[in-house]
């Protein structure tokens, strides 16, 4: 991390610290900050800005509420860094437009407000009226970059030792008045202090939430992987031979797993290093609230060997809300976008008029590609790198069946009936999984774990209710069993794992 961003960072967690002391926790942001510095106001108000708009967009600025509680002193602020850096002046233009479009709209706390001239009296949001997504698009750019954080220490230096006035609250405490700048925000009058308080610091190091990240050591990469499809959630077996093609067909090192109930995704760790691939996007919207979505973990796959008798490699546990930080902080924007129309024409643009490109222009696209700028990437595989590396340090070595309960507890929790001291398994694994005699397979059911008949198998997944299907913690060598011989089907190996010498013309793996 930058010596500016940590100049930021540690003013930015000596107030969080304070707002978490147990007699503060019923304040709000405002009540703390006035309590500090000018520096440490900056350093927060500037500091949540960057987070809510790398993370989510302005608009995700807007709708916590941020743009209701911090407008005044973002003014502030940003005026002062345009008489030294021209990025202050762009953003303040954006936050002037936001300003006319609220008090023409008398929207909410939250942006939101009421057409009176639409017949179907749904609620519209000022953040459609200014082309959040072009301004998100120039930011990632601009002020994505760790350069940003010496223009907001800039800002600190500039206003430090100059009295920072308080901010004005309304009748319920909790925010801007009618401000002096021109803005002027219209809102309900809603209390809710903490929806647009402090950005929780993220962890930026593996051991800071609290939980042990857990690794595997030389592991076959392929069972693996498809015991995690089996144990983390019924909707999403079907990619499975996806996945696994990738990883075989790949000359990537390390991967990225992103593991849920619908969905586990595999793809090399430098695509969530790139601005709008589908990885990064994943990230953004699933990772970055582990209390939102706790049914993800996230893992690393860094491969050792690979060959034709299969690969191997370690899996490692990553901190979900660190990866995403992470890889916002430090994505690369392509400097190209180059498109194929539907009738065959090709264009190539800018990363700004990408942007600005309208839905009607967009629908006629057949298909696009990013081209990303060399030595951007190189930075960000170096980021990469040492951000799989500091995982993989603070991992504790365990078995696989240690692992694999971990990665269970979201799936088996959501069971109508939960068994914690079992291993519940999609029931297409199940069903396979009784069928070759591999375990015994139990159905969740209100009484308890009911072992299943192996001629069952043909109608385990046609139950009318209770169709979560189990498996004991001590069976997991039939786990294995299926696991690799599920990895060789859909890599077309035989049971021994070797590759089948008849191939389909013009077939790839």
């Amino acid at each position: 991390m930058a010596a500016f961003e940590d100049k930021v960072q540690a003013l930015v967690d000596e107030v969080y610290r304070e707002w978490q002391k147990e007699e503060n926790k019923n304040k709000s942001k405002w009540d703390i900050l006035d309590e500090f510095s000018a520096a440490h106001q900056i350093a927060v108000v500037l500091g949540n800005f960057n987070y809510q708009v790398e993370n989510g967009g302005l608009e995700q600025w807007i709708y916590n509420g941020y743009f209701r509680d911090d407008a005044e002193k973002l003014i502030e602020y940003l005026e002062a860094g345009a008489e030294f850096d021209e990025r202050c002046r762009t953003i303040l233009d954006k936050i002037y437009k936001l300003d006319q479009y609220a008090r023409e709209t008398d929207c909410d706390r939250y942006g939101n407000y009421s057409d009176p001239d639409d017949e179907d009296g749904d609620r519209n949001f000022i953040g459609d009226m200014i082309n959040c997504g072009a301004f998100d698009t120039w930011y990632y750019e601009h002020c994505g970059k760790d350069d940003w954080w010496k223009v907001v220490s800039g800002i600190i230096d500039k206003t430090e030792g100059r009295e920072s006035a308080p901010v004005r609250r309304d009748e319920q405490g909790g925010g801007n008045a009618a401000l002096s700048h021109p803005l002027r925000v219209y809102i309900e009058n809603v209390h809710d202090d903490r929806i647009g308080g402090f950005t929780m610091p993220l962890p930026t190091t593996p051991g800071e939430a609290g939980k042990q990240l857990l690794k595997l050591n030389d592991v076959d990469i392929a069972a693996t992987i498809m015991k995690l499809h089996a144990v983390c959630g019924d909707g999403n077996m079907f990619q499975a031979a996806g996945n696994l093609k990738m990883l075989f067909n790949g000359h990537d090192r390390d991967y990225l797993l992103l593991a849920g109930r619908d969905n586990v995704c595999l793809s090399p760790a430098i695509e969530a290093y790139k601005r709008g691939t589908e990885t990064s996007a994943f990230i953004s919207s699933t990772m970055k609230s582990s209390e939102e979505r706790p049914d993800f973990i996230a893992f690393a796959v860094r491969v050792h060997n690979r060959g034709e008798d299969g690969i191997t490699g370690d899996l490692v546990e990553l901190n979900g809300k660190a990866l995403c930080a992470n890889t916002s902080r430090h994505a690369v924007a392509p400097d190209r976008i180059d498109a194929v129309f539907l009738g065959g024409a090709t264009k190539s643009y800018d990363l700004w008029s990408w942007a600005e490109l309208p839905q009607y222009a967009r629908d006629d696209i057949k298909d696009y590609k990013s081209h990303f700028p060399n030595s951007g990437l190189a930075e960000a595989a170096k980021r990469c790198a040492s951000f799989m590396g500091a995982n993989e340090a603070a991992g504790e070595t365990v078995g696989t069946d240690t692992f694999l309960q971990k990665a269970n507890a979201a799936f088996m929790s959501a069971a109508q009936n939960p068994q914690p001291d079992m291993i519940r398994v999609a029931n297409e694994a199940a069903k396979e999984i009784l069928a070759r005699g591999d375990a015994d397979v139990y159905r969740l059911a209100p009484e308890g774990a009911v072992k299943l008949a192996p001629i069952e198998a043909a109608r385990a997944m046609c139950f009318a209710e209770h169709r979560e299907l189990a498996v004991k913690r001590e069976d997991f060598a039939g786990l294995d069993n299926w696991s690799k011989r599920a990895a060789n089907k859909l890599l077309r190996r035989n049971e021994r794992g070797e590759r089948d010498k008849i191939k389909h013309k013009g077939e790839e793996l």
